[in-house]
């Protein structure tokens, strides 16, 4: 699941490893654009805090630079119920959003202490994957 999708970009690569893509995107232009890329991905235009999925259904929700544009407890509390056991969230962007100097602090001993392993060198960029068992501990308090 591609969550923010807007053009396609990362939906396009997701179609390479994965059989089933579902793609949300809230904006109509955008969609008009995803569409004109013939992905082979299924969109959903809409809110993807108004998204309902089945639980325990998804294998990776993807968020491209997007969720600062969502109602993130609301996502988060949704990505939680559709991910199977051991699925993972993806969660990036150019750079972090401004935020106080503690937060800051948090999120950068979470991920140097605990989620560097799971960095895919491959890919370009602050770019980090995670199981959400540890990330619902230790970021969203859910």
């Amino acid at each position: 699941m591609d969550l923010g999708a807007g053009t396609g970009i990362a939906a396009r690569a997701l179609t390479t490893y994965f059989s089933r893509v579902i793609a949300v995107e809230p904006d109509p232009l955008m969609a008009k654009e995803f569409r004109k890329a013939s992905l082979h991905a299924t969109l959903r235009v809409m809110a993807p805090e108004e998204y309902v999925q089945s639980a325990g259904s998804i294998d990776l929700v993807n968020v491209a630079g997007a969720l600062h544009w969502m109602d993130a407890p609301r996502v988060i509390a949704n990505i939680v119920r559709w991910l199977r056991p051991g699925a993972v969230l993806a969660v990036y962007s150019p750079r972090l959003p401004s935020t106080p100097p503690s937060v800051g602090r948090m999120i950068r001993r979470e991920s140097n202490d605990h989620w560097r392993r799971f960095r895919l060198g491959r890919l370009p960029g602050t770019i980090y994957a995670c199981s959400l068992g540890p990330l619902r501990k230790a970021i969203w308090p859910f």
